[in-house]
């Protein structure tokens, strides 16, 4: 690494310091060398500091953690650094034209972004509540340029430089789960309800650390195969087994069927199955699906068990959806944000409103210990069907093609590239990707920087690669 680059990862490593300080011990003025270092940070060294965004954002704490009583909320130091990056890149923007990437206008990916993006800038403006909708969607926003298109201009000529991010947000993440898991292990190591919120403050509760994770085990090892050195995939492999640990300890069942199904995306293209009937497996699934749904729907009726401490019970609870509490909870979020969309189908109730809206959509068949009739605990436990009721039918469907288009370019580049450390390392993203793809129709947290961060990692990736190999 070069001087500057030591200078740059020391300084960013100081801000980490501080914001950690300032949770220890609640105070609000150490934040105040932060700002000062951030922006330095951010204007003298860009590049140093999209890859310590990689770093920080499993380590990341909530603002209200060190400053209670505000009226919103922000990951900080993260959201303030991709913030900065957002408006340092619109003004290089302007005057170095060598930072615009044209070939991306012949990306579906990126006009499916875009589409995304800016249906979801419409339905902010005609939202119910449009100082909330704002918020929001500026926090996609600089998520997507940083995350994504910082990305892309650095991969976009040598792909390989994806290992600069994946080791920072990896290393980071295992310190997370090694604190999560001495946390829990104070409380009951195989314990569901210790495992609830022993990540905190570093995620909000156990099921975005699952998916974080779900994520994580692949990505760790794919660089387990593509390591340069003997020590590199070593610890590799390390990680992998420690994610792996933390996953089943999570007690996220979402996360744990995630990487089931996605283990299956795995194996179709370590086959090198041809796209056409990877297509055509899909089309008589569906159609399987929904000709046996009656009789899957009485299956899941009869089943008896319900989430508890134990681990063994908590998997077998997977398919109980009429006492399970946490299973008919998600039920009664998924039909409110359902008739939420029925009731405004075009632009939805307005980017991040979901939470303070559904309430009156509740039914009282679905009511369970968890539902409040205050509308302020969560959201839609979908990232579907939560930007159905947010931001209407199109917001939806241009995410939904970007989820499609993105696994297919990467399914095709699954087929094309030779065997290699590169196939490895993108096939590790790929079944990374395609299981917060599948844990995305049970949660939703694309706003939060420990996954907006590898999700769009792994589209840039995708893309870059596409243009690399093709």
């Amino acid at each position: 690494m070069e001087g500057e680059g030591w200078l740059a990862v020391a300084v960013l490593l100081l801000v980490t310091l501080f914001v950690l300080a300032g949770w220890l011990w609640g105070a609000p003025l150490l934040l105040l060398p932060v700002g000062v270092l951030a922006v330095v940070a951010v204007m003298l060294w860009p590049r140093y500091s999209l890859y310590s965004l990689y770093a920080l954002a499993p380590l990341s704490v909530p603002f209200s953690t060190m400053w209670p009583g505000l009226p919103s909320d922000f990951w900080c130091p993260t959201e303030p650094m991709a913030a900065m990056l957002l408006v340092l890149l619109t003004l290089r923007l302007l005057q170095q034209r060598g930072l615009w990437a044209h070939e991306l206008l012949a990306e579906p990916v990126f006009w499916a972004i875009t589409l995304f993006m800016a249906w979801l800038g419409i339905s902010a403006l005609a939202s119910t509540m449009p100082v909330v909708s704002v918020k929001y969607v500026l926090v996609r926003l600089w998520f997507v340029v940083t995350f994504f298109y910082l990305s892309y201009l650095e991969l976009r000529h040598q792909p390989q430089r994806v290992v600069h991010m994946l080791w920072p947000y990896l290393l980071s993440l295992a310190v997370v789960a090694v604190y999560t898991m001495w946390q829990q292990g104070a409380m009951g190591l195989f314990d569901r309800y210790a495992a609830q919120h022993s990540c905190t403050p570093f995620f909000p509760d156990h099921t975005s650390y699952g998916a974080a994770l779900a994520f994580a085990l692949p990505m760790s090892m794919g660089l387990a195969r593509a390591g340069r050195s003997g020590f590199m995939r070593m610890v590799a492999c390390l990680l992998a087994a420690l994610f792996a640990v933390a996953l089943v300890l999570s007690f996220t069942r979402a996360a744990w069927l995630s990487l089931v199904l996605a283990g299956g995306v795995w194996l179709l293209c370590i086959v090198r199955m041809p796209i056409r009937r990877v297509l055509l497996m899909g089309a008589v699934a569906a159609l399987l699906l929904v000709l046996a749904w009656p009789h899957l729907l009485q299956l899941l009726r009869s089943t008896e068990a319900e989430s508890s401490g134990g681990l063994a019970n908590h998997v077998r609870s997977m398919t109980n959806i009429t006492t399970d509490d946490s299973n008919v909870e998600r039920i009664n979020r998924w039909s409110c944000a359902w008739r939420m969309f029925l009731d405004r189908p075009m632009l939805g109730f307005g980017p991040g409103t979901y939470q303070f809206t559904y309430a009156p959509y509740q039914r009282a068949r679905y009511i369970t210990m968890a539902s409040t009739g205050l509308g302020i605990n969560g959201g839609a436990h979908s990232e579907y069907l939560g930007l159905l009721a947010e931001g209407g039918a199109f917001v939806a469907l241009s995410f939904i093609a970007l989820i499609i288009i993105s696994l297919l370019k990467a399914m095709v580049l699954s087929v094309l590239m030779p065997v290699g450390p590169s196939r490895a390392l993108m096939l590790s993203m790929l079944v990374g990707f395609a299981a917060y793809a599948a844990h995305s129709a049970l949660n939703s947290f694309l706003d939060i920087d420990k996954l907006a961060a590898p999700f769009w990692l792994s589209v840039a990736l995708f893309v870059a690669m596409h243009r690399h190999e093709g």
